[in-house]
């Protein structure tokens, strides 16, 4: 932060990272006034240039909780993921931006001090969008494949239910034929193995 003290967007040893980070860098100072970013941050936010967010206040962002803002003021760092609406940036006329709908962003804030006390603010954000998606297609299809699973298990209960009395019919009377085969004469033996087949063909 320039103006603080800080980070000086201009000094070659924080030029290039700064300014080639593929990552939204955002610089604000004591009381949440945005002071400057890198262009990651313009093509994030859809902005042509930063004349528009000139005076930006980070703590009346309606896209952050109040328990969130008062978590940052309060010198904690730390990452944060959110929703980050662009209509309601554009109805509460915020700043002017080229997009639109709602996003998924993972923020990574730290209050900068000198001396223990706060001087400013370090704001590195990404767009998490296409991993929040397929993190819930993967949960859509986890809850699929519980679901095909369930019905599967049932399928084969049923199944198994129906075969067992045919089983224990064709099990039976071949046990019993082979234990008695002496003793039967074609026209029981004949019964028995007619029970058998319907057994199998029911």
């Amino acid at each position: 932060m320039k103006e603080a003290g800080l980070f000086d967007p201009e000094c070659p040893k924080y030029k290039d990272v700064f300014k080639l980070s593929p990552i939204a860098i955002e610089l604000y100072d004591t009381e949440g006034i945005f002071l400057e970013a890198n262009p990651a941050a313009l093509d994030l936010f859809g902005l042509n240039d930063f004349t528009s967010v000139s005076g930006f206040n980070l703590f009346a962002d309606p896209n952050l909780s109040s328990d969130l803002i008062q978590r940052i003021k309060s010198g904690e760092s730390g990452k944060y993921e959110l929703k980050f609406d662009f209509d309601l940036v554009r109805l509460q006329n915020l700043y002017e931006t080229t997009r639109s709908g709602i996003c998924d962003l993972e923020c990574y804030i730290v209050p900068a001090k000198k001396d223990q006390t706060i001087i400013g603010y370090i704001v590195y954000i990404t767009e998490i969008t296409e991993r929040k998606n397929a993190e819930l297609l993967l949960e859509k299809q986890a809850a699929e494949l519980h679901k095909l699973n369930l019905t599967k298990d049932k399928f084969f209960s049923i199944i198994a239910h129906d075969l067992k009395s045919p089983f224990n019919a064709i099990m039976g009377f071949s046990e019993l034929m082979l234990v008695n085969y002496n003793d039967l004469d074609d026209e029981i033996f004949i019964k028995g193995l007619r029970t058998i087949e319907s057994a199998a063909t029911h």
